[in-house]
């Protein structure tokens, strides 16, 4: 016989995978930034005699990254709809076809919620709208909404630098009569080979540095969030998913404990629509239901 599942329990194993897939791409993408793909490069346009700033690549990011970053959007947004399932459980009712519910505003949350999230008790539904799942509301949890969704159509991941140095233009320093060289001791550049980086016009420019200690990441090729790291984005929007199903598990143990003290008879239903013979030492046992 197929022991109960415990609330969030799947929730939890989906988020410790996404946690796996974290610290995949997390050496995937410091393996890649090591091979030195790209570049904060300071040129020479000889029709001119000026310098001037190019961002300039060896590498476009592997396609392998953004496949393990879509994973972990998956196993994230999975958990949140496991999640979903286990409170309009709890609320009393077998879940089908439950999704934890986004909006694109604040005002539009109460239809996505009766959409998503048929049977959810009143309470259920207080503690979902205080999670904010729209724009404006919570940004980064409505991110991970979008970008789940973006991840199915097209690849989310650029490569490009994160440093924003004040450039001073490299001082010309004349050798002897005609003839000059670059002097980076009062920049923030420093001479590089410059093999492998292709220049836009290759018969006028030239490369003669690079900026020192140019930060360079891979982010998200998204307008929400604007520029984000990939890397940081991805430990937070994880921290994000595990603190709504603690927040979730606080508060529904805390209403089981509330109507035990209320004196509530077996047969009632708590304040999360579950009956007290439902619970196993204070803590509520979901039923395993296929869907």
């Amino acid at each position: 016989m197929e022991s109960p599942l415990r609330p969030f329990d799947s929730s939890k194993a989906k988020l410790i995978r996404a946690r796996q897939h974290v610290t995949e791409l997390e050496r995937d993408v410091n393996a890649f930034i090591s091979r030195d793909p790209c570049a904060v490069l300071v040129a020479l346009r000889k029709s001119t005699g000026r310098h001037f700033i190019a961002f300039l690549r060896r590498e476009s990011v592997p396609a392998e990254l953004s496949t393990i970053f879509g994973d972990v959007l998956y196993n994230l947004r999975s958990a949140l709809d496991l999640l979903a399932n286990d409170l309009v459980a709890l609320s009393g009712t077998i879940p089908k076809n439950v999704y934890y519910p986004f909006a694109k505003s604040e005002k539009e949350l109460d239809d996505q919620i009766a959409n998503k999230m048929k049977g959810a008790s009143p309470d259920v539904i207080e503690l979902v709208k205080a999670t904010k799942p729209y724009n404006g509301g919570d940004d980064l949890l409505r991110a991970l909404h979008d970008l789940n969704i973006r991840d199915k159509h097209i690849a989310l991941l650029e490569v490009g630098s994160f440093s924003s140095p004040t450039f001073g233009p490299a001082e010309l320093v004349e050798v002897e009569p005609g003839t000059f060289r670059t002097d980076f001791s009062k920049t923030p550049y420093e001479p590089i080979d410059p093999a492998g980086f292709v220049l836009l016009n290759p018969s006028d420019e030239e490369i003669l540095g690079k900026v020192k200690n140019s930060v360079t990441a891979v982010y998200i090729e998204d307008k929400l969030p604007c520029g984000a790291n990939v890397i940081p984005l991805a430990h937070q929007m994880t921290k994000i998913v595990e603190a709504l199903i603690q927040f979730f598990e606080a508060k529904l143990v805390r209403m089981i404990r509330l109507s035990h003290r209320s004196g509530a008879s077996p047969s009632s239903k708590s304040a999360s629509g579950l009956s007290r013979s439902e619970v196993i030492g204070n803590i509520p046992v979901v039923r395993q239901v296929h869907i």
